[in-house]
C-alpha cells in the first residue's frame, strides 16, 4: 500500500486506509462499501461547488436592447427629457435592472443602448420622464413602453428599436407621476 496509505482494522466488518499526506481516509465496510472520510467529503463537496458555479455562471446570458427615437411637445423638440431603458423583474426581491439612460439632445433625439445578464429572457421597457404642457406641478410625468422581444440581443444591437417622433403632448393610459427621476 505504499508508506503514506496505513491499513486499520476497526472492527470485524469495517477496514480503514488512512493516507498520512493529506490526513484523508476511508473506509470500507461490509455492509455499506466505501464511506468517504471527513476531508475527502469536504474536497468532493468544494469540486461539486465549483463545477456548479462554472455551469450556473455560463447559464446567464448576455442580454440587451437598443432603443432611438425623437420626443416632441406638439411641435417643438423635447429637450433634455430623461429617458431609460430597464430589465423588469418579477421575481420577489429580484429588483428592476437599469439597462441604459441619457437625456434626450437639443433636437429631442436619444438613443439608448444597454445590456445585462440574465438566466431567463430579459422584458425589456422604455421610461420617460417628462414636462411636456405640465405647468409648474411637481414632480415628472412618467411613462412605460414595452419594447418588443425582437429588439433583444446579445451583445451588440443587431435592430435598433425606433420608437420615431413621439408627441408627449397627449395623455397616455399608463402615464404617471414620478418624483424619483
Amino acid at each position: 500500500l505504499g508508506k503514506r496509505l496505513t491499513p486499520h482494522l476497526v472492527n470485524k466488518n469495517v477496514f480503514q486506509l488512512h493516507n498520512s499526506a493529506d490526513c484523508s481516509y476511508f473506509s470500507v465496510s461490509s455492509e455499506t462499501g466505501i464511506l468517504l472520510g471527513e476531508v475527502a467529503r469536504m474536497k468532493l463537496a468544494h469540486i461539486l461547488l465549483v463545477i456548479m458555479l462554472i455551469e450556473r455562471s455560463s447559464a446567464f446570458r448576455l442580454q440587451g436592447v437598443g432603443v432611438q427615437g425623437r420626443l416632441l411637445c406638439g411641435e417643438k423638440a423635447l429637450r433634455n427629457t430623461k429617458v431609460k431603458i430597464y430589465d423588469v423583474d418579477r421575481n420577489p426581491g429580484d429588483s428592476d435592472d437599469l439597462l441604459d439612460e441619457g437625456y434626450t439632445d437639443a433636437n429631442g433625439e436619444f438613443r439608448l443602448d444597454g445590456t445585462t445578464r440574465e438566466l431567463t429572457d430579459i422584458e425589456p421597457i422604455l421610461k420617460i420622464f417628462h414636462d411636456c404642457n405640465d405647468g409648474i406641478r411637481p414632480c415628472q410625468k412618467r411613462v412605460i413602453f414595452d419594447i418588443p422581444k425582437k429588439y433583444i440581443h446579445h451583445g451588440s444591437v443587431n435592430e435598433w428599436f425606433d420608437i420615431g417622433d413621439l408627441n408627449m403632448e397627449m395623455t397616455f393610459r399608463n402615464e404617471e407621476r414620478d418624483c424619483n427621476v
